[in-house]
Parts: structure tokens; sequence; C-alpha cells
């Protein structure tokens, strides 16, 4: 049996950054490269296969036998410090990287383009400590097949027209025609959205750009409201979609388990946690609707419990109930299919069988929700 051959190579953004510099200097072939980087010479074509899909404009002079930048494409000489440029590479320039934001891809260029010009001491600084950086990133919509789309909305909020779209939402039947006018658009739980006015709803929406299935640019001139920022519309949602009426003032308790989890996060702007003496929390926040904090809080199980307001303890009771169904803890509903959300099928509804559950805890006191706090708003 062959003794398996230790891998010595280094982290691509590594050799990268090492290509980047060597090209700089000039009378740099293939061979030359991967003996530089320690490399078969087929990953340096790689590495330059990799600048080239960046825009970097990497050429080959047959005469000197090397390759090298057009250099009238680079930035001019920049000053930062080591500390900013280590920050800006491992931003941007993620080797491996699956989930870049959807048409952000440019951005490994532009990082690309800065190692270029960095002096001699950055680089290598760079070389030293770019391998102990990685970031996890979430899961993203990788969008693609609505790169038209997505131009065709930043061209109308560009040029301030309305786009015509089809759209499919994840709970409509048939897809719908509107003419949308952008307002923005934002990146957010692992997609873009649009935010704008509908002409079919008569108000401002938001719709996900993946599940716009269709545009065409109009001709149809519109004006941003005056005063419209995206922080006013989603007012205090929990994540994107603010819901009609008044917020609601939230408390929820959670258990020792997963309370340190709870707390070193800050889940939202209006969000104020109390330690409980038995080690668990209380999470206090005030938002614009109910449907997406739902969600988030089962993801907690049975070590989350709602104390107020009594709508979300209702919401959460119909998806246990609808779960012990699923499950087989109690009997099926007729006429009831699997994944549906509680309350969107008859047989289902948003009230659990039988009396409610009360918990044996205190109800919590809200009119003190906002003592001494300040209201701050954009």
């Amino acid at each position: 049996m062959k003794k398996k051959k230790k891998n010595t190579a280094e982290p691509r953004i590594n050799r990268v950054i090492r290509v980047v510099q060597l090209l700089q200097t000039g009378h740099q072939n293939v061979e030359s490269l991967a003996k530089a980087c320690s490399v078969h010479p087929r990953t340096i074509q790689r590495d330059i296969a990799f600048l080239r899909e960046r825009g970097m404009a990497v050429i080959y002079d047959d005469q000197a036998n090397r390759f090298r930048f057009l250099s009238d494409l680079l930035l001019p000489e920049t000053h930062f410090t080591p500390d900013e440029v280590l920050a800006l590479i491992t931003l941007c320039l993620r080797p491996g990287a699956k989930n870049v934001i959807p048409f952000m891809e440019p951005v490994q260029t532009a990082a690309l383009k800065l190692v270029s010009v960095l002096p001699l001491p950055l680089k290598e600084h760079l070389e030293r400590y770019s391998g102990a950086l990685r970031i996890l990133s979430e899961p993203v919509n990788s969008l693609t097949e609505s790169q038209k789309s997505f131009q065709d909305l930043l061209t109308a909020y560009h040029d301030r027209t309305s786009v015509r779209i089809v759209y499919q939402g994840p709970l409509d039947s048939e897809p719908f025609t509107t003419l949308l006018s952008p307002y923005q658009l934002f990146f957010g739980k692992r997609s873009w959205y649009a935010v704008g006015r509908s002409s079919l709803h008569v108000e401002t929406r938001t719709f996900h750009v993946g599940r716009i299935l269709k545009t065409e640019r109009t001709d149809n001139r519109f004006q941003i409201p005056s005063g419209f920022t995206l922080r006013k519309y989603l007012r205090n949602a929990w994540s994107l979609i603010p819901e009609k009426g008044p917020d609601s003032n939230v408390v929820v308790r959670f258990s020792r388990l997963v309370s340190r989890n709870v707390a070193e996060v800050n889940w939202h702007e209006k969000q104020d946690i109390r330690e409980l003496d038995d080690g668990g929390i209380e999470f206090r926040v005030t938002v614009s609707g109910l449907k997406e904090i739902s969600w988030w809080i089962l993801g907690y199980g049975k070590e989350a419990e709602v104390l107020a307001p009594e709508a979300l303890r209702d919401i959460l009771r119909a998806h246990v109930a609808a779960m012990a169904r699923l499950y087989g803890v109690l009997p099926p509903q007729p006429g009831t299919q699997l994944g549906t959300p509680p309350g969107s099928q008859p047989g289902i509804s948003l009230q659990a069988p039988g009396p409610p559950v009360r918990s044996k805890r205190p109800r919590v006191d809200l009119p003190d929700w906002n003592a001494g706090k300040s209201d701050e708003s954009e």
C-alpha cells in the first residue's frame, strides 16, 4: 500500500495573491510560477483562468515567454493599513465560497485589483495572515435565472420608470401581472427583494426577485415618495415583511438550555432581555406582525414558550396541533394535506382544538414596556 503523500500546498487565497505579486515582477511563465508556488503547472493555469474570469487582464507575451498584466487596467497605488487590507480581502475574496451574494461577484475582481497594487510589505502581511481567516456564509438563493429581472429592476430604479412583472408567490395558484415601481432593492434572508408600488395592489409591497417570472421595461415614469426609506417601510418587522395593523409586544421565555445562545445575538433593534433566577431568559421585542417571528420561535421547540400576546400563542398552538397530526400524535383531520400552513385549508383552524391550555407561569405585566427607553427612528 502506497503511503499517502502529505498535502503541503498553501491555501488558494495565499497562492493567488502570490501569483498576482509574481506577475507584477515580470518574466514569469507557467513553469516559473509553479516552481515559486510549489504546485503543478496545471494549478497555475487554473489560477490564471480564475484571475481572467474575474476581469483581471492577464495576457501572455509570446516573444518574452511570460505572463503579465495590462497596466492600464490596474488601480493607482492606494494607501491602506495592514488591518484594512486583511479585512477587505477576507470579506471580498473568499476562495471556494459557494454562497457569494448573487450578482455581487465583481467584488472578487475588485479585491484582486486591490491586491495587485499593494506595496510589497502589505502583500507579505496579507500572505501571512489571510489563510487564518474564513467566513462561513449562510446558504443563499443563487438566482441563476434572475439576472435579467435583477438588471431590469436596477435600471428601472435608476431611470425612475416602472417595470411590468409576472410574479408567482409561494402560495399563489397562478402567476399575476403588475406594474412595479421599484423604490429599493435589498438583500436579506438569503435572497434579493424589490420594494415598490404595485399597480395591482395599489400599495407598496415586497417582491422576491427569484419569483419574478418575467420582466418588461416600460416608459411609465414614477417618483419615489418623499421621505421613503427602507427602514420606515419595514417598521419593526421581525425580518422582511411588515404586517398591517398596530405593532405587537412579544414576550418569550427561553429555557436555560438555549438562553445563552439567544441572548448572545442582537436579533432585533427593539429587543430587551431579562435574566431569570432559573437560568432562563425573558425575551421581549416589539414587532410589526407575528407570522415571521412565529417561525423563529418554533425553531427552539419546547425550549421556548410565548407568554404574550395571546394571538401569537394561538398561532403556535395551531402549528403544534398540526405537527401532532403530522406525526401521528393526534388523528388527522379530514381534507388536510401534508405541508399545508395552519389556517390555509379547511379543516385546520388557527385555534387549537378544545379550550386553550394556560401556562401556570404568571402572566407578564406589559404597561411598562417602553419605560425608560427612547423611541428612535430613521
